[in-house]
């Protein structure tokens, strides 16, 4: 009877890991699904994402949008120096006489740096322009 139940246990064993192995099997072959599926896609948005990039750069050509601009748009010109950067306030003062006018690129990166961004005033002229304020306004 000893050898009847060692016998039952061993092939109780034996359909268990069957089992089990079925069953990694079957997880085994899902998880490849799975893998297939999501391959399949990202050669699918790749595809896209280099119709969608070809189609951006046929777009965007110069040529493209100069002719569209000169068809569309005949007033339209092209940009200058003014409509990049505001009136330096250099200019402005060189033009009143209270500074040199500027001779070099340096020159006109100092003086930007010393002046304020807002007033085109140095600031010890800024303070002059305070005090006189002030004086105005004491009774």
């Amino acid at each position: 009877m000893k050898d009847y139940i060692f016998a039952i246990f061993w092939f109780c064993l034996a359909g268990l890991s069957g089992a089990a192995l079925y069953y990694t099997s079957e997880q085994t072959h899902i998880t490849a699904k799975d893998i297939a599926e999501i391959r399949a896609e990202t050669t699918e948005t790749r595809h896209d994402i280099a119709v969608l990039s070809a189609e951006y750069w046929r777009l965007t050509a110069p040529a493209r949008l100069e002719a569209l601009a000169a068809r569309l748009m005949p007033d339209l010109q092209p940009m200058t120096g003014e409509q990049l950067l505001p009136p330096l306030p250099a200019a402005k003062s060189a033009a009143a006489g209270k500074h040199p006018a500027l001779s070099s690129v340096k020159d006109l990166i100092d003086n930007l740096l010393e002046t304020d961004d807002h007033t085109g005033l140095s600031d010890a002229q800024q303070q002059k322009a305070v005090l006189a304020q002030n004086a105005q306004n004491t009774p």
